[in-house]
């Protein structure tokens, strides 16, 4: 079972926290307290921001690839899947090789391909799924207007 940490935190109140400790006076673990987050992030955020550095609450690491390619991509699988095309886990990955190849990314993946543990990562980050083109029927091919017209015909006549 994995474990996942879920931060009670916002943005709001990070900032908060770091305006008591920088102009209120209130020490870290007093601001801690009373905004519920860990002594050690104010440190590191008042740290950030004596820098110049605008401080978010951003959590775990960063992803691969930057957030504009992984939007290319994802807007790429979701076309695929509007016009019934969707891509597997494969022909997402070269995909994305295929993209890190002409951008010349230099990325940790072995040959610019991405990894299982990436794509699971990437379907969450985006909230996508992926989906599998279904080959068609030979008769489904073969329907016509009229066909239709008179299957619904026939239902009606049975529900009347």
């Amino acid at each position: 079972m994995k474990f996942i940490l879920q931060f009670p935190y916002t943005d709001d109140d990070l900032a908060l926290a770091i305006e008591a400790v920088l102009t209120g006076g209130d020490s870290y673990r007093v601001a801690a307290a009373s905004f519920g987050i860990p002594k050690s992030t104010i440190e590191k955020k008042c740290k950030e921001v004596r820098k110049g550095i605008q401080p978010t609450v951003r959590h775990g690491r960063n992803t691969e690839l930057s957030k504009e390619n992984e939007k290319m991509i994802a807007s790429h699988v979701i076309r695929m899947n509007l016009v019934g095309l969707g891509l597997d886990k494969c022909q997402l990955l070269d995909c994305v090789q295929d993209i890190a190849n002409k951008l010349k990314l230099t990325t940790k993946f072995v040959d610019n391909r991405p990894t299982d543990s990436w794509t699971t990562g990437f379907l969450k980050r985006h909230n996508l799924s992926l989906r599998v083109a279904e080959n068609v029927e030979r008769g489904r091919t073969l329907v016509s207007e009229e066909k239709i017209r008179n299957w619904f015909a026939e239902i009606q006549q049975l529900i009347v």
